[in-house]
């Protein structure tokens, strides 16, 4: 297991795993991953209308006019109908564009200045000019992927590790850890922690959180403290309808 697993099917397959496999197998989450390629992007925003993309320039509806996109640079920009065409059920909007934004002008981490929207696609978009300072884009390309919780996640707390079988923990500790490729960056599934996993009390009537986003640290200004992540996190019930402005926010960084 030197190189440690790829994927997760060959995770569950590892003969010292066995006695868990079956109750690690029940908690799979499917999630959407977002890669880009690697190097410094270009500086000028020539992505199509509509693109999935890391930074650039927000696409908008000819007609929107909301000042937040001339203060907050575009994080994240993802196009839900592709989502639902890769991953079927996903409670989110069928149609529209999912947007990030940031204020790089505040401090470089600061999650308390990251804002979420959903603009629809019901007439001809535009590129909105955003502030004076922008991430540079980076194409995305959406891969599906089965994620599972992290080593430390509250959600293994009732999978029965054998007593006294430091073999089976610690094949699993080595295994999902060779899962973490950075940069992640992912739409649903279980999230890579930086730091410790707790999470708050969720709004009621939600029953938990849902990850809805995490976006890796990527260079080029778009960086959560030192190697970090953005996590976003929504109430269940509010994801299945759509609802984003009880959404939880915070980075984690070494």
């Amino acid at each position: 297991m030197s190189d440690g697993p790829t994927d997760i099917e060959e995770l569950l397959a590892l003969p010292e795993l066995a006695p868990v496999a079956p109750a690690l197998r029940q908690r799979i989450s499917p999630a959407l991953r977002l890669r880009h390629e690697s190097g410094f992007p270009p500086a000028v925003d020539d992505t199509p209308l509509g693109a999935d993309k890391l930074g650039g320039l927000a696409d908008v509806p000819r007609s929107l006019a909301d000042p937040i996109y001339r203060r907050r640079s575009l994080v994240l920009q993802l196009d839900l109908a592709r989502a639902h065409a890769l991953l079927p059920g996903l409670p989110l909007p069928r149609q529209g564009l999912l947007h990030v934004l940031h204020d790089r002008e505040g401090t470089a981490d600061d999650h308390t200045e990251v804002s979420l929207r959903i603009v629809t696609l019901d007439e001809p978009l535009r590129r909105e000019p955003g502030p004076k300072v922008s991430h540079r884009a980076r194409p995305l390309t959406l891969e599906l992927e089965q994620t599972l919780p992290d080593t430390d996640d509250p959600e293994l707390a009732d999978v029965s590790f054998p007593d006294d079988d430091e073999v089976t923990f610690e094949a699993w500790f080595q295994a999902r850890g060779a899962l973490h490729r950075p940069p992640t960056h992912r739409l649903l599934g279980w999230p890579d922690w930086v730091q410790d996993p707790s999470l708050p009390p969720p709004p009621a009537p939600a029953r938990g959180w849902r990850l809805l986003l995490q976006i890796d640290s990527a260079g080029d200004g778009l960086d959560w403290g030192d190697s970090g992540c953005l996590y976003i996190f929504v109430p269940d019930l509010d994801l299945y309808v759509g609802r984003l402005d009880r959404a939880l926010i915070f980075s984690q960084s070494c």
